[in-house]
């Protein structure tokens, strides 16, 4: 045996390391008292020696049999503490995820299209024919009468329904001209004739002499106070706008007179005059003629008096003859 100079632990002799340290053991005499050959007889140690006993292991890196509970090769030194290490086991592969497609969404169920009901036919049957109610008993001859007479429908006025005569030849109420349907004569009549005696002086009469008064027929404006009198020896004067590209050119002119801002027609209106008596007429015009505030039905002469209120679309006048 000899003492290891490290630690001091004994060690068989012929050994190379100490098998508690790890130091190396060359050069280390052995304990007086050892065998001739200076070996020593030690189980596991020596080529030619048994093998292993039975508890004893081998050294991993020479293969020399080791005692249980050294840390260090007693031939080479190799440490005995040394783990083995681990075999690597690999982690399970993960489960492949198993797919499955969705299921598919119930069908919807089908409509069946019904239509809707007809509307009921709506049964008609005739409204009761209504009961006649008895006459009135009559009492006596005293207590009846027979009806008044309506007027015919021929002698009413056309424009305000007034009653008129068959002989009129102008409405009383509206001063509305009477055709020969409602009043009017039917025919020019003619004038009487007579002879002169050749023997008799011819005297002229001078204007007004016999009472016959002298017409002077005029339009006043009353926004101005503008006279527009009316040429004497007509018998028609149209009355409008004049405008020379359209060859327009009335007898009275009102675009002085804000005819054309006034709503006034080129040819809007015309006065005529028949034996002394003057009547206006609406020529179709846009904005319609009135007199005294009442319409003047296109087409139909209206007559006028001395004072009356003409209204060309905005533009108001005033006839006067005296």
């Amino acid at each position: 045996m000899i003492n290891c100079p490290n630690c001091n632990a004994q060690v068989p002799a012929g050994a190379a390391f100490c098998d508690h340290c790890g130091t190396s053991l060359a050069g280390v005499a052995a304990r007086p008292g050892a065998g001739a050959s200076g070996g020593f007889a030690s189980p596991g140690f020596g080529a030619s020696g048994p093998g292993p006993a039975a508890g004893q292991g081998r050294c991993p890196n020479c293969g020399e049999s080791v005692m249980p509970g050294e840390a260090f090769c007693g031939n080479c030194g190799t440490p005995l503490s040394t783990a083995a290490p681990t075999a690597f086991v690999p982690p399970p592969a993960p489960a492949a995820p198993s797919w499955s497609p969705p299921p598919a969404p119930p069908a919807p169920a089908a409509t069946v299209w019904t239509p809707p009901p007809a509307p009921p036919v709506p049964s008609w049957s005739p409204p009761p024919a209504p009961a006649n109610p008895p006459p009135p008993p009559i009492s006596s001859a005293r207590d009846w009468a027979e009806p008044a007479a309506q007027p015919a429908a021929d002698s009413a006025c056309p424009n305000c329904g007034a009653a008129i005569q068959p002989d009129d030849v102008f409405c009383d109420n509206c001063g509305q001209a009477l055709t020969p349907k409602s009043g009017f004569p039917a025919g020019q009549q003619s004038p009487a004739l007579f002879t002169s005696d050749p023997s008799l002086p011819i005297v002229s009469t001078p204007p007004g002499a016999m009472g016959v008064p002298v017409l002077n027929p005029r339009l006043v404006v009353p926004s101005s106070g503008a006279t527009l009198n009316l040429a004497p020896g007509k018998t028609e004067y149209l009355i409008g706008r004049e405008d020379p590209v359209s060859g327009s050119f009335p007898d009275v002119d009102l675009v002085p007179y804000g005819g054309e801002e006034g709503g006034v027609s080129r040819r809007h209106a015309q006065i005529t005059s028949r034996g002394g008596q003057f009547a206006i007429e609406d020529l179709n015009s846009v904005n319609y003629t009135f007199v005294n505030r009442q319409k003047v039905a296109p087409g139909t002469p209206h007559p006028l008096r001395d004072g009356d209120e003409i209204r060309l679309g905005r533009v108001v006048l005033q006839f006067k003859t005296s």
